[in-house]
């Protein structure tokens, strides 16, 4: 019994050694979390319009078009649970913060962080944010969300390749969707429309949107939703009813809120072919062109001393 145990102390030593120094070399690889966390840490209390929300924002608002100081603090599969977290873990330092920028789309309102494909994303924000919103220990680590193959080619891309693995601006904006790398929208509008349809979680996100509400009212911030704009093909694969329903019911909590206001732009006429990266991610392009009209509708908004509602 004695030498199984030494012989098993033996080789899980090493192993473990191996383990260890693998998960700091991943935890030191920059990344779109902590740059974000950091840039909130020294920033926050400076920010006037912050957007959250998931890719549809992250890829879609770049705050450069925006005159008002603003940050882009959306993710991909950001769903509003997270929102709230980065709310929260700012709630004493949002000293300039006078607007709210949320989507109002399919995976916002149906779609859930910890419930799809995307769940392993949920350790990021417990290593980098320091958000502890799970119990799972394994959304605790780097090493236990990725295979080795991904280990290995963050590895390599990082410390071999020097290539960086952030792809936000300075100003939080995803960058990397561009017009030079344009998927099929046929064929994404079918695949991004089906994925959608499949969510199922609105009663939750209802539930932590009126939670970003009642924390906007606590310190009268302003709230502006919108509907992204989406191509044909995308927007013809919906389940119309459920998106309809979703944002219904989205906006009958909203407007139990005096300050805020909803912007449908998913027909949105002005944006044409040449401005998405696929069927439901504007490019660059796109990104522009979206960030102007926000940029004016802010505008304008600050013009006013109340909304009309």
């Amino acid at each position: 019994m004695k030498k199984f145990l030494r012989v098993l102390i033996i080789f899980l030593v090493p192993v473990l050694i191996l383990v260890a120094v693998t998960e700091i070399l991943l935890r030191k690889i920059p990344n779109d979390y902590l740059y974000k966390r950091n840039y909130l840490d020294q920033h926050s209390g400076s920010i006037k319009v912050l957007f959250l929300g998931n890719s549809h924002v992250y890829y879609g608002i770049n705050p450069e078009y925006i005159h008002t100081e603003s940050f882009n603090a959306a993710y991909v599969s950001q769903s509003f649970n997270y929102d709230m977290y980065i709310l929260k873990r700012y709630e004493n330092k949002w000293d300039s913060l006078q607007y709210i920028v949320l989507a109002l789309d399919y995976p916002s309102l149906y779609g859930r962080l910890e419930k799809g494909t995307e769940a392993w994303r949920i350790k990021n924000y417990s290593i980098y944010y320091d958000i502890n919103s799970s119990i799972n220990a394994a959304d605790q680590t780097e090493v236990c969300n990725n295979n080795l193959k991904m280990v290995f080619t963050r590895l390599s891309n990082y410390y071999i390749k020097k290539t960086s693995a952030t792809t936000s601006s300075a100003l939080g904006w995803g960058n990397d969707y561009t017009a030079a790398h344009k998927k099929d929208l046929a064929l994404t509008g079918r695949a991004a429309a089906q994925r959608y349809n499949a969510y199922h979680s609105l009663k939750e996100n209802i539930k932590s949107l009126r939670s970003i509400i009642e924390f906007a009212k606590a310190r009268n911030i302003r709230l502006v939703f919108f509907t992204p704009p989406g191509y044909s093909t995308y927007v013809e694969n919906m389940d119309k009813d459920k998106l309809n329903e979703a944002i219904q019911e989205a906006l009958s909590v909203t407007r139990t809120y005096e300050n805020a206001i909803y912007l449908d732009w998913l027909n949105d006429p002005s944006f044409v072919a040449g401005d998405y990266y696929d069927a439901d991610h504007v490019n660059e392009i796109g990104a522009k062109k979206l960030s102007l009209k926000m940029d004016s509708v802010i505008t304008s908004l600050n013009s006013r001393k109340a909304f009309n509602k």
